[in-house]
């Protein structure tokens, strides 16, 4: 059958045939570019096939369990798909992370497409994963300090907000409570 333009064919009496949004229905079509002259007969070239693949479906993603854990931990992801994937960090690609699972172990958004065919899935519904910082302390200013019984008060101060103090006295830790007692010796 000649090809006109129109519908999906755009172009068909140059030599670069444009089919746009070729339909799944089109899937093994054999197309040949036939010259004609003054002489005949035409020249008809080679047949050449259209292979459509159809998209896959969006995956899903599951989370092997919290995804908000201390720093140092991670999450398993696990793509709803049995194909190939591409695990992403926001826009960007993760690279050699191609597997159904991917553990995260860093905060960010994290989607997965599939391929089949060639043809990449929309991404699937991000999961945020959050990391929370490890908790941390700087040094006790001032250092060591050394004091005359009963009559030096000696002052150590830490600039990290909501901690609290403790005291090791060769035989265990103990806390101090706000009024600077000790509690917890053993």
């Amino acid at each position: 059958n000649d090809i006109t333009n129109g519908g999906v064919y755009s172009n068909a009496t140059t030599n670069t045939l444009t089919i746009t949004n070729a339909p799944l229905s089109m899937n093994g079509y054999k197309y040949q570019c036939v010259v004609s002259g003054t002489c005949s007969p035409a020249a008809i070239s080679n047949a050449v096939a259209l292979t459509v693949n159809a998209i896959p479906a969006q995956p899903t993603i599951s989370a092997g369990g919290p995804t908000e854990f201390c720093q140092g931990g991670s999450v398993v992801l696990t793509s709803s798909s049995a194909s190939a994937y591409q695990w992403y960090d926001g826009a960007s690609p993760i690279g050699g992370a191609n597997s159904q699972t991917y553990s995260a172990s860093t905060p960010g958004s994290y989607s997965v497409t599939v391929t089949d065919g060639g043809c990449a899935s929309i991404p699937s519904s991000p999961i945020v994963v959050t990391v929370d910082a490890l908790p941390t302390v700087d040094p006790i200013s001032g250092g060591e300090s050394t004091v005359c019984l009963n009559t030096q008060t000696p002052a150590f101060t830490e600039t990290t907000a909501g901690g609290t103090w403790t005291v090791e006295d060769g035989t265990g830790h103990a806390a101090i409570t706000s009024g600077g007692v000790l509690t917890g010796l053993t």
